[in-house]
């Protein structure tokens, strides 16, 4: 049986103009079956954390193969 790629979604927030100032972030709803439904869960992630910060933040994300999972 052949192995799947699966996708796990991480995502950095930093406030603006301090990229030493970083939480990261990891998707606790599971692995994505293909690239773009990570890029989804990373928009949807952003969308919910961004408005708990006080400071002006910015997030970055990507879409981490996991292989033969």
């Amino acid at each position: 049986e052949r192995s799947v790629d699966m996708f796990k979604t991480l995502m950095l927030v930093c406030v603006i103009g301090q990229p030493n100032q970083c939480v990261l972030f990891e998707d606790t709803t599971g692995l994505k079956k293909t690239e773009a439904e990570c890029y989804t869960r990373g928009v949807e992630m952003a969308n919910a954390v961004i408005p708990l910060f006080p400071a002006p933040m910015q997030a970055h994300f990507k879409c981490e193969k996991q292989n033969g999972v």
